[in-house]
């Protein structure tokens, strides 16, 4: 299934459930499409690999598939990252791979330095709460 399949069927069921709510607008509908976009990020990362040739590219186009702006989809990227931050911790025993994989994660998001370092911070955050 292509994102732009995806989107569509979102804001297809969107629009039903607007309608059906009484009528929300083009507003909600959209909103429910940028919401959905962090969980197509990790679907495109599933999908290609972290180490894939073209993964960075194929994330870059989910921002225009999705209507995200780009400090929107920044945080989106830095959140996604975080996440997988935080299942690596949860492991006891982290092995080199790992690591690399992480790094591979960084460049495939095209996260800069302060957002990597936004990221370990909402991690250690999650991490020692749960």
């Amino acid at each position: 299934m292509t994102p732009s399949r995806r989107l569509a069927a979102r804001a297809v069921g969107g629009v039903v459930a607007a309608v059906t709510a009484g009528g929300v607008g083009k507003n909600a509908v959209e909103e429910d499409v940028r919401r959905s976009c962090p969980s197509a990020i990790a679907a495109r990362l599933v999908e290609l690999g972290v180490d894939g040739d073209f993964v960075s590219d194929g994330i870059d186009r989910l921002k225009e598939d999705y209507g995200v702006e780009e400090e929107d989809f920044t945080t989106m990227k830095t959140e996604v990252y975080s996440v997988y931050l935080v299942g690596m911790a949860k492991n006891p025993l982290a092995k080199t791979a790992e690591l690399k994989e992480l790094s591979n994660l960084r460049e495939a998001l095209s996260l800069d330095n302060m957002q990597v370092g936004q990221a370990h911070a909402d991690a250690a955050k999650t991490f020692y709460r749960d």
